[in-house]
């Protein structure tokens, strides 16, 4: 590079150090910055790994929304965590492999990789305990389904029966109707009182 590239590039590499020294709010200058030093030289090191700090301290889509709210009138539009946290993930491997053995960028790319995993498995969860409730809902619908066909097989039994035995029978699909719908409390380890 030129001198005067060269001096532009160190300008813009101390602007985005000196931003990510302040708050959150001056992230987007930080990367500002380095996008224009990696415009001067797109393999700098340096530069991907100030963008990518950048990248992790910036306020995701759904961090503090009402200061947001305050600052740009609520319709600004900001990146998921998961989109930052790849973006930066990015830059650091790029960083590495541009200046290997660096400390502050393996230890930042390891912390990136296990926040990244932290929020994979935690959506994994959500996602399985969705579907856990799903099949809980159409268990219980099977079940309903069991005991309207219970009751419906019931009607037919008893419509010639004498009253005692009617009432036999009704005690019999009873105990069963309890037993389809847990009624009797063996699976909380509670006796139902009604």
């Amino acid at each position: 590079l030129d001198k005067a590239r060269q001096l532009t590039l160190v300008s813009h590499l101390n602007s985005a150090a000196c931003a990510l020294k302040l708050s959150k709010e001056q992230m987007q200058t930080a990367i500002d910055h380095c996008n224009s030093a990696l415009s001067l030289d797109g393999r700098n090191a340096k530069a991907l790994y100030r963008r990518a700090q950048a990248f992790l301290n910036s306020e995701a889509e759904g961090d503090a929304k009402d200061k947001r709210s305050e600052r740009s009138g609520g319709d600004k539009t900001l990146p998921s965590r998961d989109a930052l946290l790849c973006w930066a993930i990015r830059d650091l491997e790029m960083a590495e492999e541009i200046q290997p053995g660096d400390k502050n960028v393996l230890q930042t790319l390891k912390d990136a990789k296990a926040e990244a995993r932290a929020i994979a498995q935690r959506e994994l969860a959500s996602k399985e305990q969705k579907h856990k409730e799903h099949e809980d809902v159409d268990a219980k619908d099977d079940d309903l389904s069991q005991l309207f066909g219970m009751l419906r097989m019931a009607r037919d039994e008893v419509s010639n029966l004498s009253d005692a035995d009617r009432r036999e029978k009704a005690a019999a699909y009873m105990e069963k109707a309890a037993a389809l719908m847990n009624l009797d409390g063996e699976e909380d380890g509670e006796e139902d009182d009604a």
